[in-house]
């Protein structure tokens, strides 16, 4: 257990840096468009399985895949991806970019404005208190990310497992061919 906790620990810190470079990658394309929105979720969605697939085939290399190593690893890596982004969506809207969130509620409203919603509809959504302050962005950001890694990682760990649960490691002892 500890080895697959270390590990999902040391991978969800290496899908976390990807996902904030994404993240400020993100941040400097127009956002005006749909297909940029879509493509973006595509693109985090894609860099999640392939990440969580690469890290599964190496973590299966030195241990057989058990379902309750396999879902400590899940849920390390889950937690510990979840905490960083949101670390550094805190650190973004805090110290590096102060103006971001006040840019994202003042699109949010012109996008409900364009839609043809009323001031009254606008103004009693608890949606609106995401931007109120870095930290509720913050918790935000690590409620979404909770979720989606959720729904990505834990089918791409099922197949994974599904796929390799017959696969017996061999051992090194029991090898005749080996000479000692």
């Amino acid at each position: 257990m500890r080895n697959a906790s270390i590990r999902g620990f040391t991978t969800g810190i290496i899908l976390a840096a990807m996902l904030i470079i994404g993240f400020y990658l993100m941040i400097q394309l127009p956002k005006d468009t749909s297909v940029n929105s879509n493509t973006n979720f595509i693109l985090y969605a894609f860099i999640v399985a392939v990440t969580l697939w690469i890290a599964l085939k190496q973590f299966n290399r030195r241990h057989t895949i058990v379902l309750n190593r396999l879902f400590v690893f899940v849920m390390v890596l889950i937690i510990t991806t979840s905490v960083l982004f949101s670390v550094g969506a805190f650190c973004y809207a805090q110290f590096i970019d102060t103006s971001y969130l006040s840019t994202l509620l003042e699109s949010s409203r012109q996008n409900w404005a364009e839609k043809n919603y009323s001031l009254q509809v606008i103004a009693g959504q608890g949606e609106w208190t995401w931007y109120s302050s870095p930290l509720n962005y913050a918790l935000m950001e690590l409620k979404v990310m909770l979720f989606s890694l959720a729904i990505i990682a834990i089918p791409i760990a099922t197949v994974f497992y599904l796929r390799n649960k017959n696969r017996i490691m061999p051992l090194a002892y029991n090898n005749p061919e080996l000479i000692y």
